[in-house]
């Protein structure tokens, strides 16, 4: 593929350069993590050996080991968590789920926010009360625009 095909305007090599970044991210992302994992298994081997031949005591060995531990599974479910938010399409970005049952119906008066803040409700404005004086609302493209002229 030629530096200039990019320039050409040809979708597929556009696609997949960014398919290709993708999965660079891809593996940067887990194999960092299980660089550490190896770490922290290396670590945890290093003590069994020491426990084993006698070279520490058990109650050492337990006080060692449980953060060792505890970070590892936390780290585990940090990483799936944030690998579950990331986009599909970008692996920069994360996506955040929208919850269409606590949306604002769209219509033509004020209504009241559902989120309240400490004792107060907000107003938010939707359809043709958001537009100013001089334009109206677009039911179509459900957007404020200027009056036509015939």
């Amino acid at each position: 593929m030629s530096s200039c095909s990019l320039d050409t305007g040809n979708f597929t090599d556009g696609r997949m350069a960014q398919i290709n970044n993708y999965n660079i991210q891809y593996y940067r992302y887990f194999s960092s993590a299980f660089y550490r994992y190896s770490i922290i298994l290396f670590v945890l081997i290093i003590l069994l050996i020491l426990r084993n031949s006698y070279i520490i005591e058990d109650y050492i060995f337990g006080i060692l080991s449980i953060p060792i531990l505890a970070y590892f599974f936390i780290d585990i479910i940090y990483t799936y968590y944030t690998f579950k938010k990331k986009g599909p399409l970008n692996f920069d970005t994360i996506v955040w789920r929208f919850n269409k049952n606590s949306a604002p119906s769209l219509n033509n008066d004020y209504i009241t926010s559902s989120s309240t803040t400490s004792s107060s409700t907000s107003t938010t404005c939707v359809g043709e009360a958001c537009c100013p004086s001089n334009m109206i609302f677009d039911t179509t493209n459900n957007i404020c625009s200027f009056p036509t002229t015939p």
